[in-house]
């Protein structure tokens, strides 16, 4: 009896199922952000002058002098030529008195705030008209003349001018930015082997030497799964004797 002994080599192919594996990164970054705000707006200045001087008292001149004085926190002001007070009501009528008993009566009259006087000379007339209540001077012919009486300094102006006012505000801020990244790997695939045929021993005997045959593998991708390879050898062992086989396996 003779023994032929065919030695097989089957790869086969264990699959390893893995899970695609997720990477997460968090990013943070900080910053500096500048905001200007410009405004524009129109501003009102108010400023005060002096546009003549007050006298201490009473002038002693018996006419008119275009002068302003002050008495106990009263103010005169006296208008020598062209000018006229409106607006009033007159109290009386006096002739034939000088400008400074004009005056005087005036000012011992307390309702008394202003006077008009007229004097013409070429015609000996004299005329004193004393005035209550808020008045206003305004333009006459060259013979009228009046005094008014205030509270208020009639020597200080008020201006009222406009400028243009700009504003710029800068504010700076910190700025905090958070990104968060998502990286998911996936395996790279491995081969399916495809076996070949099993080889099958021949049914006339021979007694040659022991053949080995090596299936060859091709190749195909499953994603997502790792590979292990398993090699194992099968061993066929055949036994005959002429005009009679029997293999075992």
């Amino acid at each position: 009896m003779k023994f032929k002994s065919i030695t097989l080599i089957s790869t086969l192919l264990a699959v390893v199922p893995s899970h695609a594996a997720i990477s997460l990164s968090t990013i943070t970054s900080t910053s500096l952000e500048t905001f200007t705000q410009t405004s524009t707006a129109t501003v009102a200045i108010t400023t005060t002058t002096s546009t003549c001087n007050v006298a201490n008292g009473q002038p002693a001149a018996t006419t008119c002098v275009a002068t302003v004085w002050s008495s106990a926190g009263t103010f005169f002001k006296q208008y020598c030529s062209s000018s006229w007070l409106h607006s009033g009501t007159a109290i009386t009528t006096i002739s034939s008195i000088n400008w400074s008993q004009c005056m005087s009566h005036c000012i011992q009259t307390a309702s008394c705030s202003g006077f008009n006087y007229i004097s013409v000379a070429a015609a000996n007339a004299v005329l004193c008209y004393p005035y209550e209540g808020s008045m206003v001077v305004m333009n006459a012919g060259s013979i009228d003349q009046a005094m008014m009486m205030t509270t208020v300094n009639p020597c200080l102006a008020t201006i009222t001018t406009s400028t243009t006012s700009t504003e710029v505000n800068v504010l700076t801020t910190e700025v905090t930015s958070v990104y968060v990244s998502t990286i998911t790997l996936t395996p790279t695939p491995t081969p399916t082997p495809t076996p070949s045929s099993t080889p099958t021993p021949s049914s006339t005997p021979s007694e040659s030497s022991s053949a080995v045959s090596t299936p060859s593998i091709s190749a195909a991708s499953t994603p997502g799964q790792d590979f292990v390879t398993v090699v194992s050898t099968i061993f066929y062992t055949e036994m005959f004797t002429v005009g009679c086989s029997a293999s075992a396996y």
